[in-house]
């Protein structure tokens, strides 16, 4: 029987499927305990959530949200919170979504859970990028990173990277997008993660619509469609085809377009802005045939939802749109109502103020990461140098000193690994603090210095200088 312990800790994996959720269920189910069905009636609405029953879904959540109130299981508590949130971010209810994952990071940091905080950072700094508040949403994911390179998680390190790519796309960087998105896909190759690699994939894919490099944006979302086809993952397959007719639009390849538009179900997918490009990719290819009535409707029903979601993104494009429309149709009212929208949106999402505030934030975590490997570098220094040397290197001085007498005093426990075998811990740490207990009053009596202890092992130096 799988321990508690164990079975925590594999529900708390970055993916998950309704299938290891549900046999997560079962595991903790088998322990019959309280706390351990409440932890199963997670899994188990979870499972829900992510196969994309919402509805029943929910109502569990309901239940696991009580139950760990009774338990005064603060953690689980805070992992019902984080599910609450993801189902609402993933339908588009973006404020409560935020609500729910600022409760979850309570939780979380009050019972310690680091990973747990890190998450919901990335999913709040999310949730800010689309709604355009690209400065919040760059210090989230940036503590998200910090948080991930503390606990050494790979696969939070690429995933923050990702995340830090998608604002620069979303500000039109292309540059540093590339640069971001690089670096994920290296990381998430390295640890062998398909489905990270296929969303870093279409999102180099988006660096060149940008460039308007459509046969490279192509390739990459084919690529992209390839693995999402390996992973069985039909959201995905059909979320990465409609990118694949928006780019054939957008390089005026309509006949493409249309054959893969016009085919897709895009109701698959519960992402409300996924919904919102496919309508404004098809209310192009009508303009693009002529018929500019049937475009506009289609994209001020767009528009209306974007709004209704705080989308700016999608706004600005959606008014770009329709003011070009608009002067087909020498409409002068529209086009300078939707011109004056989209210049106020594009200001206060891209504007210059807005890329200087982020290249501060930028220097800011530069900063904090080379004062975090200048202490790392410092540790190393004073764990394997004499204090006195090791500062003077801290200080930056080129160390070369001469001297003409040395030696160095290297003391092993002769036997130690038969020795230890027979005592139980306890009694090896205590005889391992008399022996280096007495080492260090015989240097200290003897001006030596000791250096480090490895194991069983003593290591001490002394010179012509320390005699006198």
């Amino acid at each position: 029987m799988r321990s508690f312990e164990d079975l925590d800790k594999n529900s708390r994996a970055w993916h998950q499927t309704p299938d290891l959720l549900n046999d997560l269920a079962e595991g903790f189910e088998a322990l019959g305990d309280e706390r351990s069905l409440a932890h199963a009636l997670l899994c188990r609405a979870r499972a829900l959530n992510v196969a994309g029953s919402y509805t029943e879904g929910f109502h569990m959540l309901d239940e696991v949200t009580a139950k760990m109130q009774e338990l005064g299981d603060d953690n689980g508590l805070a992992r019902a919170f984080a599910s609450y949130a993801w189902v609402r971010k993933t339908t588009g209810d973006f404020p409560r979504a935020q609500e729910n994952f600022l409760r979850a990071r309570e939780l979380f940091a009050r019972t310690n859970d680091l990973p747990g905080v890190a998450s919901t950072h990335t999913h709040v700094g999310s949730i800010n990028g689309m709604n355009g508040n690209y400065l919040d949403s760059l210090k989230e994911i940036g503590a998200a990173l910090s948080i991930y390179e503390q606990l050494g998680d790979a696969v939070g390190i690429a995933s923050s990277k990702g995340n830090i790519g998608t604002i620069y796309i979303t500000i039109n960087d292309p540059d540093r997008a590339l640069k971001a998105f690089d670096e994920a896909l290296a990381l998430h190759i390295a640890n062998g993660d398909l489905r990270f690699q296929a969303i870093t994939i279409s999102n180099i894919a988006f660096v060149y619509i940008q460039r308007k490099q459509f046969d490279k944006a192509i390739e990459h979302l084919n690529r992209a469609l390839d693995l999402r086809i390996q992973l069985s993952d039909p959201i995905a397959v059909a979320e990465t085809r409609g990118n694949l007719g928006e780019v054939y639009q957008l390089a005026g390849m309509n006949d493409e377009a249309k054959r893969i538009l016009n085919d897709l179900d895009e109701s698959i997918s519960p992402n409300p802005i996924f919904r919102i490009d496919i309508a404004v990719a098809r209310a192009k290819l009508l303009a693009n045939d002529g018929d500019l009535e049937s475009a506009r409707s289609k994209l001020l029903q767009a528009l209306h939802t974007a709004e209704e979601l705080v989308i700016p993104t999608r706004c600005i494009n959606i008014h770009l749109e329709l003011r070009d429309i608009a002067q087909r149709q020498n409409d002068l009212a529209a086009y300078i109502e939707h011109n004056a929208a989209y210049l106020k949106l594009t200001e206060e999402t891209s504007g210059a103020r807005v890329a200087r505030e982020i290249i501060t934030i930028e220097k800011e975590q530069e900063l904090t990461q080379a004062n975090r490997e200048l202490d790392q570098h410092r540790s190393v220094l004073h764990s394997t140098l004499p204090k006195h040397i090791a500062d003077r290197v801290v200080r930056g001085e080129q160390v070369t000193d001469h001297i003409d007498d040395a030696a160095v005093f290297f003391l092993d426990i002769v036997g130690f690994t038969t020795l230890s075998s027979a005592l139980t811990s306890q009694q090896v740490a205590a005889l391992l603090d008399a022996v280096f207990a007495a080492c260090d009053t015989a240097c200290t009596k003897n001006n030596i210095t000791r250096i480090k202890t490895i194991g069983d092992s003593y290591l001490a130096f002394t010179n012509s200088q320390n005699a006198k």
